[in-house]
């Protein structure tokens, strides 16, 4: 007790000069209660703790990178981005346990791009996610804007690989809409219901709702209102000791999105429903550090007009080991292909990239080469991509 109260009256030392109303009221009562009473306000006042009950984390990264890009992807540039594979932000998460099993929570993450992507047209700082939750035995069930279920299930990787490149995207070359390469597999974020169940022999089960907030609905006037949207899936996760050990992911899912069109104007973007069957696995040898990722996906797009269907497909390959003390060393190669049905050209791309973990500062460097080839006869175009995310 007399530590306590040592403590206690050190702290109250140190905030007198601040809230000077403070001092003048602990001589009415009991001194200590009072005092007791002033730290509790005090330590409400502090980010990093919150209140006695929730608890609050501030965390995020910056990502920033120069690129360079052939005259071919237009008028020839080079520039400081975003890096948005792995995109700047600022998360703050807070939790409270009910009891011994369950506990509530919620998450506000703000998106830090310094340009404005299109055609979403954003604000430069954009809400990424911003929901509460509940999670128990059963699983943990989240309401707000957040990621569909089937959010980055084709983007699995056991290295570390993301900050560079993610497969089936041209980012940070493009917007989700180029080509069809992004479109509709990453990047899904809605105000929703979501389910996760708790992992059951390495398998964890999603589900998501959400309605009244897609991308089509953000443009002004765009002809489209959001009817409903639902995915499920499954992802599974497990590392084997034998032959010099192994780590496995994957994942696979569903995702059926509706519209309703307005009689006017009709959208630049007239699909009335996505359904979307996407993938994506990944093994590593965790001796050798041999890794290898692939990934595909299927969408089946109904039109006001008769319907266009695609899949894209992708593999990462390379090896992560620790060669140097900074850290691990990733080094990968890539491909990717996008096939429109009844389309003759075959849009695809290569690419070469290396990531260099600096641990110490919690800092990945990179740099990546990308080649992509329209295949109609046009040339080639290029981009080079050397970064640094730093995480905190």
């Amino acid at each position: 007790m007399a530590y306590r109260r040592a403590a206690l009256g050190a702290l109250f030392a140190l905030s007198v000069g601040c809230v000077p109303a403070f001092a003048a009221d602990l001589g009415k009562g009991d001194g200590l209660a009072d005092l007791e009473e002033r730290v509790a306000e005090l330590e409400a006042t502090v980010a990093k703790k919150g209140n006695r009950r929730v608890s609050v984390t501030i965390s995020g990264q910056i990502n920033k990178a120069m690129l360079w890009t052939s005259e071919d992807f237009g008028p020839q540039q080079h520039g400081v981005i975003d890096n948005s594979n792995s995109p700047s932000v600022v998360s703050i998460d807070g939790a409270a346990k009910i009891d011994k099993d369950w506990k509530a929570g919620y998450r506000i993450e703000f998106g830090l791009d310094t340009a404005r992507p299109i055609p979403l047209l954003e604000n430069q700082v954009q809400i990424r996610h911003q929901f509460v939750y509940l999670e128990g035995p059963v699983g943990k069930v989240s309401l707000g804007h957040t990621s569909l279920a089937t959010d980055k299930i084709t983007q699995i990787s056991l290295a570390n690989t993301e900050v560079a490149s993610r497969m089936l995207s041209l980012t940070p070359l493009s917007t989700v809409y180029f080509l069809g390469f992004d479109l509709p597999w990453n990047d899904l974020r809605r105000d929703l219901v979501r389910y996760d169940s708790p992992t059951i022999a390495g398998f964890i089960l999603s589900a998501s709702y959400a309605n009244g907030d897609t991308p089509a609905s953000s443009i002004v006037n765009s002809g489209f209102n959001p009817d409903h949207s639902w995915d499920v899936s499954l992802r599974y996760a497990v590392e084997l000791k034998d032959g010099g050990g192994w780590r496995i992911a994957g994942g696979v899912g569903y995702r059926d999105e509706n519209f309703t069109i307005n009689a006017s104007p009709i959208s630049f973007l007239p699909f009335v429903r996505d359904r979307v069957w996407s993938g994506s696995a990944s093994v590593m040898h965790m001796t050798s550090g041999l890794f290898l990722n692939g990934s595909m996906a299927r969408v089946q797009g109904e039109l006001l007009l008769g319907k266009m269907d695609y899949d894209a497909y992708a593999l990462q390959g390379g090896i992560e080991r620790k060669l140097f003390a900074l850290g691990k060393t990733t080094v990968f190669a890539e491909w990717t292909q996008l096939n429109v049905d009844g389309a003759s050209e075959k849009p695809w791309f290569w690419g070469l990239g290396a990531v260099q973990s600096v641990d110490a500062a919690a800092m990945d460097l990179y740099v990546t080469y990308r080649q992509l080839d329209l295949d109609d006869g046009s040339a080639k175009a290029s981009s080079v991509m050397v970064g640094s995310r730093i995480r905190f």
